[in-house]
């Protein structure tokens, strides 16, 4: 064929030959392309469910150290692996082992504060007992003769008799004192709880107060508005009690003060307050009253003795009967410290 002056019948021939091959190539290339896609869909599914058992297994192990089994371990096949899983793994594994050592360390310096603990109440039940052993015959031996059974004694002898009496029985409150914050602080402090007639109780209280109250001539009153029982360990609400009348008597004038014990009602609770009109509590050291050993006078030569460990005992034995003891910071004229109890302590 000739177009332009150009003869056409080569080219032709040469397109169709072209067009003829590549359509018998055709059906060799889609092969192809299948092969390829179905290698890498089996690539693509191996490495899935390769995957999926290495994050099965790497979830078994954290479980198991999830319930407290630290020797568990990986695979080594996993922890070998070469993939991201493995690597996580790896991290696994070494997190496993820090934390069984410091498990180990943790218990064995829980085993040896157990073995301290021990020691440290064996010591203060030979400390005290050792104590308490002397005072016993002294404090005997003083009241004997303050009654006159050894003999009538001169004014100075009596005045020696009742000096011996007194230091020995501070000295015994001070060991009970001791004794009483030690169990508070290890939780075994024991009470021996029965229902008591709240008014039996306040006049109890302020019987057993009145010596405290007879040298300074302090006047003590009850203010009972509350009726029925209450739920407690008679003993010990009777040293709370005492306690705060006791801490009252220090700081009210001579002759001239009072002290008022009131009970009152308060929904489920019944609230035991001391009322005095001393010199009251600085706004800024009433949170700290009930610290060990805070005295509010700290100054070199404290004017009032005491080892602070009155209220902090005693806001701990109220707190043992589902109870709260705080500052009444309102109170104007003195000071009042208040505690409740839940009429039925919490089970």
């Amino acid at each position: 064929m000739e177009i332009g002056g150009r003869t056409w019948t080569m080219e032709f021939f040469a397109l169709n030959s072209i067009r003829s091959q590549a359509d018998a190539l055709v059906p060799y290339t889609i092969l192809g392309v299948g092969i390829v896609l179905s290698g890498i869909l089996f690539y693509v599914l191996r490495s899935t469910a390769r995957f999926h058992d290495e994050a099965g297994e790497l979830v078994r192990a954290a479980e198991s150290v999830g319930e407290g089994d630290l020797d568990v371990q990986v695979g080594p096949r996993l922890l070998g692996s070469p993939t991201g899983m493995g690597n996580l793994a790896r991290v696994f594994d070494r997190m496993r082992s820090s934390v069984k050592a410091s498990t180990e360390d943790l218990k064995k310096a829980n085993e040896e504060l157990v073995r301290v603990d021990k020691m440290k109440e064996e010591f203060s039940s030979m400390v005290s007992h050792e104590l308490r052993s002397p005072l016993t015959p002294i404090k005997f031996g003083a009241d004997a003769l303050l009654d006159g059974g050894s003999g009538s004694l001169t004014g100075d002898q009596k005045r020696y008799a009742g000096m011996i009496m007194r230091n020995a029985t501070k000295l015994e409150n001070l060991i009970n004192d001791l004794m009483d914050s030690y169990k508070l602080d290890i939780n075994k402090l024991t009470l021996n709880m029965s229902e008591n007639d709240i008014g039996q109780m306040v006049a109890q209280c302020l019987a057993d107060a009145e010596p405290y109250t007879r040298e300074k001539q302090v006047q003590l009153e009850p203010d009972v508005r509350a009726s029925g029982t209450v739920m407690c360990d008679r003993k010990r609400i009777d040293q709370v009690v005492a306690n705060l009348v006791k801490n009252s008597v220090d700081f009210v004038p001579e002759k001239a003060g009072r002290i008022v014990v009131r009970v009152e009602e308060s929904g489920q609770e019944v609230v035991f307050s001391v009322e005095d009109n001393g010199i009251g509590i600085p706004a800024d050291k009433a949170d700290r009253l009930f610290e060990k050993f805070y005295q509010v006078d700290t100054s070199a030569k404290r004017k009032f003795g005491g080892s602070g460990l009155g209220l902090p005992i005693s806001k701990g034995i109220v707190e043992a009967h589902g109870g709260r003891m705080w500052v009444d910071k309102e109170f104007r004229g003195g000071a009042a410290i208040r505690f409740a109890l839940p009429r039925k302590p919490p089970a």
